[in-house]
């Protein structure tokens, strides 16, 4: 199960997921059944949603931080099998990769680009950092 690929440093989360699955995969085997509640269902989603954002009791506060993260590989994968390529295709992001770095050899700071680019910081850390969109791009070519 994924769960066990992805959840490897947090064993109650790992519990908790897997758990709650277990739970939904049992109200949907139930679908058919006159009593069947569609909310309960729905509520499930909502559970596996909240532990996934890092809330795990009932209190309101967080107990986890998210953390996503993308190789180079998937990040390519990505933009190349995108059916929307909007709002940043492979193109745009290789346009931005080259401007942002235009642009630093200008003298502009993280600050400015990304006022520019209307992008966090990291959002511009991160294209700067991205050659291998470069690449990419450019083998599409």
């Amino acid at each position: 199960m994924r769960i066990n690929d992805v959840v490897t440093n947090d064993i109650l989360l790992n519990e908790l997921l897997l758990g709650d699955l277990k739970v939904l995969k049992e109200k949907v085997k139930n679908i058919s059944k006159k009593n069947f509640n569609e909310i309960d269902i729905i509520a499930d989603l909502f559970r596996i949603i909240g532990h996934l954002l890092g809330w795990d009791c009932l209190d309101g506060k967080f107990y986890r931080t998210p953390i996503f993260y993308q190789s180079k590989e998937q990040e390519i994968n990505l933009y190349n099998n995108r059916i929307n390529k909007k709002p940043v295709g492979l193109l745009e992001a290789y346009y931005r990769h080259k401007i942002i770095k235009q642009l630093f050899a200008d003298g502009k700071s993280y600050e400015e680009i990304a006022l520019i680019f209307n992008i966090s910081i990291r959002s511009v850390k991160s294209y700067e950092k991205a050659s291998y969109l470069i690449e990419s791009y450019e083998k599409k070519l």
